[in-house]
């Protein structure tokens, strides 16, 4: 059931036939098929407009009257219905009767909906009492006994209780409810999964706000000695510190951190996939290449704009030097370049300015070509990172820090560019070079 219901509405119990009816009528058709060695065949029907599945069993002769005519019983079944306005499933077993005849049903249970008929155990029951009627109600069955006619006998007084009760208001119907193991093993993964929550809790922070919980409980414990000058945290804020890449291990106490440092490198520039005459975007696109191969393996700021309007919407061309790609969060830039062989000045004018060296083009080029992939779903490990993909549907636009991881699979490279966790000397660097750009614009 929907944990927003609480006590099943009338609309809420018609719903579950489509949901449980299929089971149902399973259940009774393995019953027909092979669950029995009655001498009668026995029948499955469903009928969804009617909301009922019954499996009955056939008619056959039980001799001849005074006339020579021939005397048939049948009509033995078991029914499960729906009220098609409460919502409510009854269970009603019909006893074999002589043809022309039909004798009021035995209701066997009634329930609170078909879902508890058919997750429970009572359906099974109901078939076994359904078989014992059948042997207690035919005239030809041998192979009836003592027990069989007790119990037909029972279940008949048993409705007639059933139907009483139905008369006074707030009859209680049967429903299912998991067992006591079934709830217990909810509740014991419910636990454990509050508790891996409440203790990756920490973790993310301390990640966030660039800090371990090991060392945050270090610097509360530890105290200066009285009279010893006052912390240099002030200085030591002031060094930048040099950023560390997923891959290599986080560095341990400081020393002695120089000022002289390796900066943030920037990669800024606006290209464009369209050949628009009016446009002054950069169509040399592989000296975003260029760039980004250059800072491969380290933490780069990329302040990038790419005009695509003309490329979205479209069939992909494999033939093209520049293609781009989309899928979900990641997007694509596939760089393929013709055969330089021997010809490195003349394709790097075609494909290289702005004072990049022409040797860079042959040490750049791969036979199935290069690829920078962006990964946007990790926009949330810095305040600073943003990818924002088809801007307007005219273009892509790449703001931030972002870590660099270069690899070489069948004679082909992949830059994947991921927004990396920084710790706080690193994430103000990140901060100065972005209020830089906003104010050069």
């Amino acid at each position: 059931m929907s944990i927003f219901v609480g006590r099943p509405t009338p609309t809420h119990r018609l719903g579950e036939w489509a949901r449980y009816a299929p089971s149902i009528e399973q259940r009774l058709k393995a019953v027909a098929k092979d669950g029995h060695d009655y001498f009668e065949f026995l029948y499955v029907h469903r009928d969804d407009q009617a909301r009922t599945v019954q499996l009955f069993a056939g008619r056959h002769p039980t001799g001849t009257n005074d006339r020579g005519q021939l005397l048939i019983e049948g009509g033995a079944a078991l029914v499960v219905s729906q009220d098609s306005s409460a919502g409510f499933a009854v269970v009603m077993i019909f006893p074999y009767e002589p043809e022309g005849q039909r004798a009021e049903p035995i209701h066997w249970a009634w329930f609170d909906g078909p879902e508890s008929i058919a997750k429970g155990k009572w359906l099974d029951d109901a078939v076994v009492d359904f078989a014992r009627c059948c042997r207690a109600s035919s005239v030809v069955d041998t192979t009836v006994t003592t027990a069989d006619y007790l119990r037909l006998h029972w279940l008949r007084l048993q409705s007639s209780w059933i139907l009483l009760r139905a008369r006074a208001p707030g009859m209680k119907l049967i429903s299912w409810k998991p067992s006591l193991l079934q709830r217990l093993w909810r509740w014991i993964v419910i636990t454990f999964a509050a508790l891996a929550t409440v203790l990756a809790v920490p973790s993310a922070l301390s990640t966030l706000w660039g800090i371990t919980v090991p060392s945050l409980l270090n610097s509360r414990s530890e105290k200066p000695p009285t009279g010893s000058p006052a912390p240099a945290s002030e200085t030591v804020a002031a060094q930048p510190v040099a950023p560390f890449l997923d891959s290599q291990t986080a560095p341990g106490p400081v020393e002695s951190v120089p000022t002289t440092l390796i900066e943030m490198p920037v990669i800024s520039g606006e290209y464009t996939f369209c050949k628009d005459a009016g446009d002054k975007a950069d169509q040399k696109l592989l000296n975003l290449l260029h760039d980004v191969r250059a800072q491969a393996g380290k933490i780069a700021f990329l302040n990038v704009r790419i005009r695509i309007d003309c490329v979205i919407g479209s069939e992909p061309d494999y033939d093209v030097p520049f293609r781009r790609s989309q899928d979900g969060n990641v997007v694509g830039y596939a760089f393929r370049l013709p055969t330089i062989a021997g010809r490195e000045v003349e394709m790097a004018q075609l494909w290289l300015d702005g004072g990049r060296k022409p040797e860079a083009l042959r040490a750049m080029y791969s036979d199935n070509g290069s690829w920078i992939v962006i990964h946007n779903a990790d926009d949330g490990r810095n305040p600073l990172s943003r990818f924002q993909p088809h801007v307007e549907g005219m273009v892509d636009v790449l703001f931030g820090p972002y870590a660099i991881k270069a690899s070489e699979d069948d004679a082909a490279v992949t830059f994947d560019l991921h927004a990396p966790s920084l710790d706080s000397a690193a994430l103000q660097q990140a901060k100065n070079i972005a209020d830089e750009l906003r104010q050069s614009k």
